[in-house]
């Protein structure tokens, strides 16, 4: 859904602030993607739980985190909802974009992974990295 809004497809962002995402965040709008259109499923085959958590008054809630460019009409995916972490404090993470963050910037680093623990004040992260001779 990267991109823009297609015809038929009414979408919105649902505020999420306990995980800091929300329509009034500047410069872009964010918060979880829903999505409401004659094309999309009325639920999950044989899983009512599924589909109540996931489908509220037609609007199905994808679990992705969107930010909206408003002026370009154009939506970008940032991350999924269950991959938000915490640590102690309260303060949250989304540990995905801080691994493509690092593995973009740093040429050492091939492989890393990010844990929001809510026991700890930081963040954890292992990494495999990659050293050339020269």
């Amino acid at each position: 859904m990267n991109g823009k809004q297609m015809e038929g497809v009414q979408m919105r962002l649902v505020d999420l602030p306990e995980l800091g995402y929300t329509n009034e965040d500047k410069p872009f709008p964010r918060g979880e993607i829903a999505v409401k259109s004659a094309v999309v499923s009325p639920g999950y085959f044989r899983q009512p739980g599924e589909t109540a958590e996931s489908f509220h008054d037609g609007w199905f809630f994808t679990g992705d985190l969107g930010e909206l460019d408003t002026a370009a009409g154009i939506l970008k995916i940032i991350g999924r909802k269950k991959n938000v972490g915490r640590v102690l404090g309260g303060r949250t993470f989304d540990p995905d974009s801080l691994e493509m963050f690092y593995t973009d910037v740093c040429p050492f680093i091939d492989q890393i992974c990010i844990i929001a623990d809510e026991t700890k004040e930081f963040l954890i992260a292992g990494s495999l990295l990659h050293f050339s001779p020269s």
